[in-house]
């Protein structure tokens, strides 16, 4: 269900540059918001949630406002904490370094900000590129911090109604601008930048550069870094001026995962129906089990899409028929199913008719239970299905030995017109041969075994 949420009518503001939600609280950034005669010197809107309805709970602005400072460039909120980016702001009456505006929510009410400052401010830092909060603690970007703009990232905690800079960790390279992009969860923090991401970790007190995330033949022109999220082990990293099979600058988002070697790229993908220039991965979120992507250029015209995709377990349903020698074949996968990762899903069925050749095959328009002939089996993916290869039988003859197995990645990688794309629920079966069956069908199947596709 849609619901738009207006802005302020006939004045510039660019409402809608930032948003971000926590339970019941919206909070949308209008950077460009004159305030009191001073030129975009932006504001924050605040909406609540009742039942399936939004409604304005306040607008929020800098304590002392200031022209052209931005407020509004990046927002987050979380529970009753609201943090407002103004990277244009002179704090400490220094050009663009740069602040950031804390709010608290007493009951409906949103009290006076408190405002943060680096502690050592610079010319053009840009303090406040980006935010992300966890619970009495603030992650702020600065793209443009030292000499070389490598962008740093500042760590502050909360005690009381008292924040203090715990730490600044600066970028890894020479004009990476990290701090363009930030997301926290737990002990870490993901920082994107121009071409580069990189993952901050705590330990005590103290917060270090655990890794900068690399992907050959992906930097600065793919925009690399352009948006980040993290939560616990996996990390999304956008690209999305990528050129790649779907067309030029039609963008990619990919995925690591942090496991014993460190952090691991794990897949890179794009949804099926993106094309040229339509920028997949300009904007990533990540909560549960669900990931979303933006791409604000999705035509006719450039309207824009946020595609969704939803991990979860594979689930066995419908009903195996028995075979000539009352075998009764279970699927099962192990892995995780790709549309990128060009190997690791292997679907395999168990207890089928021994020495009987057979072939998996499955569909993406759901669940059905229709008769197989007048035998036992069920046929139970929704058509139009697709195939793979025929797989000779293993096992003995006459006993309930065989077993089938394919690699279901691999498949989708050598046939890519075969390929259900990432965030699919995919419906398979094994069909195999069972000439002695006394049914008027010479074959039978297995169970199904329903599964969701992974970037």
């Amino acid at each position: 269900e849609e619901e738009v949420l207006p802005g302020p009518q006939g004045v510039s503001s660019e409402f809608g540059s930032a948003v971000a939600i926590s339970g019941d609280t919206l909070v949308v950034g209008a950077p460009r918001r004159a305030v009191g005669g001073l030129a975009d010197a932006g504001v924050a809107h605040v909406f609540v949630r009742t039942g399936s309805s939004w409604t304005p709970q306040g607008v929020l602005t800098a304590g002392v406002p200031e022209s052209l400072a931005a407020f509004g460039t990046a927002v987050a909120v979380l529970g009753d904490t609201i943090a407002i980016g103004t990277p244009f702001e002179d704090g400490a009456s220094i050009l663009n370094s740069g602040a950031v505006h804390v709010f608290t929510r007493t009951g409906s009410i949103w009290g006076s900000p408190v405002r943060l400052l680096a502690s050592t401010p610079a010319v053009a830092e840009f303090f406040g590129s980006s935010v992300a909060l966890e619970p009495d603690e603030l992650a702020i970007g600065a793209s443009s911090a030292g000499t070389f703009s490598e962008g740093a990232i500042y760590l502050f905690s909360r005690s009381g109604s008292a924040w203090s800079q715990q730490a600044r960790v600066l970028g890894p390279g020479l004009g990476d601008f990290l701090g363009t992009a930030l997301d926290f969860s737990g002990d870490r923090v993901v920082a994107g930048g121009l071409g580069t991401a990189a993952v901050l970790v705590r330990s005590g007190s103290n917060w270090t550069l655990e890794e900068e995330l690399t992907v050959s033949g992906l930097g600065y022109l793919e925009q690399f870094g352009g948006d980040v999220a993290i939560e616990g082990d996996v990390v999304l990293v956008g690209a999305p001026e990528h050129s790649n099979a779907f067309g030029t600058l039609a963008g990619s988002t990919l995925v690591f995962r942090r496991g014993g070697g460190g952090w691991q790229e794990e897949s890179c993908f794009t949804a099926a129906s993106i094309g040229p220039f339509d920028r997949f991965g300009s904007t990533v979120a990540m909560q549960g089990s669900t990931i979303l992507v933006g791409a604000p250029t999705v035509g006719p015209p450039t309207s824009g899409l946020v595609f969704a995709f939803q991990s979860g377990s594979m689930v066995n349903y419908c009903t195996a028929g028995f075979s000539t020698s009352g075998c009764n074949p279970t699927l099962s996968g192990s892995g995780v199913p790709s549309a990128s990762a060009s190997s690791g899903f292997v679907l395999s069925a168990t207890a089928v008719e021994g020495a009987r050749d057979g072939l998996f095959f499955w569909g993406t328009s759901g669940r059905q239970a229709n008769p197989w002939g007048n035998s036992t089996s069920f046929q139970c993916v929704v058509p139009p299905v697709k195939r793979s290869a025929l797989i000779t039988g293993s096992g003995i003859a006459q006993s309930c030995t065989g077993v089938l197995s394919t690699d279901l990645n691999a498949r989708w990688t050598a046939k890519p017109n075969q390929n259900p794309g990432a965030g699919v629920l995919v419906q398979a079966q094994l069909w195999y041969r069972d000439p002695l069956n006394t049914s008027n069908q010479t074959t039978s199947l297995s169970d199904a075994l329903e599964f969701p596709v992974q970037p």
